[in-house]
């Protein structure tokens, strides 16, 4: 898991798995373990690696992670570093040979889709996308979750199928793929959302 926040993803961990979480901030964890049972009640102990992502997987051995899932998008602020070529490549070198990779992108002020998708497409990696609304959402902007999947290049995402409501990606627009030298976040800005929402 990259980004920890309250810890209450671990309450997904099943018997026998082992979960670790990799959070920048120290503070987050003093917090969630301050304010919320989390992660001593669920996860089966989880652990928690304090410092950027993309510093600390490197001391993960390579293939060692069965899922990543990255979820540290929901904020008005992105942690942009976590969404480029490079980034990618690096998730890809620590993961399982049949493993996938998890985007938790919900967010109300940025599509990050696009950016997912060219990421994909680029390391030719298949992906699928799933957006669920709740019951009662009558659009985009009541979303409840966003999440994007991506395997391993050349490998298939058949386990999550068309009838739990995974879609196939949408092809991306030119320029929608970044890197660590390029980025271009004003593309993605949600303007319709953001005006809708004032």
């Amino acid at each position: 898991m990259i980004g920890l926040g309250a810890g209450e993803l671990a309450c997904y961990a099943r018997a026998g798995q082992v979960w670790t979480f990799h959070e920048i901030d120290p503070e987050v964890e003093r917090l969630a373990r301050r304010h919320f049972n989390f992660l001593d009640r669920c996860g089966n102990g989880p652990r928690v690696v304090t410092g950027d992502a993309r510093l600390t997987l490197q001391d993960v051995p390579d293939r060692h992670y069965d899922a990543i899932v990255v979820d540290a998008f929901s904020s008005d602020s992105i942690p942009l570093h976590l969404l480029t070529r490079e980034a990618l490549a690096l998730y890809h070198r620590k993961l399982a040979a049949d493993g996938v990779i998890l985007f938790h992108i919900s967010n109300r002020h940025l599509d990050l889709a696009p950016v997912i998708a060219a990421l994909a497409e680029d390391a030719g990696s298949p992906a699928r996308h799933l957006l669920y609304l709740t019951p009662n959402s009558l659009s985009r902007a009541q979303l409840s979750a966003e999440v994007v999947a991506i395997g391993q290049p050349g490998k298939r995402l058949d386990f999550l199928p068309a009838s739990a409501g995974w879609q196939e990606m949408t092809a991306p627009p030119r320029g929608a793929l970044w890197s660590d030298a390029r980025s271009d976040i004003i593309t993605r800005i949600k303007w319709w959302d953001s005006a809708s929402s004032n």
